[in-house]
């Protein structure tokens, strides 16, 4: 499923099975692996590689006996220029890859986190 409100340039490759909510900006060249998730409001910036079953912008689950009482607003999750992200990580709203960051498989990236240029996040990392 697409949102009707997303933008998406028309050079933008997709796999099967994509779920692309409302508000999500993906500049030119970026490709899609299958069954990717893009959360509402994320921007992906041209040239950038996601592999199969990532999920992009999710908000962050606060646990029944969490000392945290009331959610936090965060900024949309941005992809910077010529990021590659392996498959199945999970990158959280309020995170920033800047341009040319590489993402193992299977990485988490929290909520509140800045990736410099060119740094390289290895598989399973969390």
């Amino acid at each position: 499923m697409i949102s009707e409100y997303a933008q998406i340039h028309d050079t933008v490759k997709l796999g099967h099975n994509i779920e692309i909510e409302e508000n999500v900006i993906i500049e030119e060249n970026v490709r899609l692996g299958n069954n990717v998730v893009i959360k509402k409001d994320t921007i992906i910036k041209k040239g950038s590689v996601i592999a199969d079953n990532t999920v992009l912008g999710k908000k962050p689950f606060k646990a029944s006996n969490s000392a945290v009482t009331k959610e936090k607003e965060l900024d949309p999750l941005i992809i910077g220029e010529y990021v590659t992200i392996g498959a199945n990580c999970v990158i959280y709203r309020g995170a920033k890859l800047n341009n040319f960051v590489f993402v193992g498989d299977l990485a988490s990236i929290r909520e509140d986190v800045e990736i410099g240029e060119y740094t390289i996040i290895g598989r399973g990392l969390q």
